[in-house]
């Protein structure tokens, strides 16, 4: 099974990724003959607490990104009412660490958009993702995998 054994951070289990088109969307490009923008790289945190995976609205805008419907979500600062927020079809990438292998390859994945200003994150990995993997939180060594 590929794995990442990374160091935690002051900032918690932080890893690179990426967001990408997905697999459809790049299809229908393609179809239609526009060229497929580049992958747009993201500092992502782990987040148990998240139920799903957001991404900066900025990185959505990077790949003009089209909303595919809308969410109710519950964050902490919404106090139990819940705010509606985009979804989007995309895809994460998370490279492995031998030689850029490929990891992880989430497709079709509803991302929310969400602004990360002032946060040095672009993403939030949820738990959405976290349902394919297996976590290891080593706090006494300070390493995730």
């Amino acid at each position: 099974m590929p794995h990442v054994n990374l160091a935690l951070v002051p900032g918690g289990a932080l890893l690179d990724a990426f967001l990408w088109l997905s697999t459809p969307r790049q299809a229908a490009l393609r179809k239609a003959g526009i060229a497929i923008p580049g992958a747009v790289k993201l500092r992502a945190l782990i987040d148990t607490g998240a139920s799903c995976t957001c991404v900066s609205q900025a990185a959505i805008d990077a790949l003009q990104l089209q909303p595919t419907g809308t969410v109710f979500v519950h964050t902490p600062s919404t106090k139990g009412t819940p705010c509606v927020q985009n979804v989007y079809d995309a895809q994460i990438l998370v490279p492995g660490m031998q030689s850029g292998a490929l990891l992880c390859n989430f497709q079709s994945l509803a991302v929310l958009g969400t602004d990360f200003t002032g946060q040095g994150i672009d993403a939030l990995i949820g738990r959405d993702l976290l349902a394919s993997a297996l976590l290891i939180y080593n706090g006494p060594a300070q390493t995730f995998s």
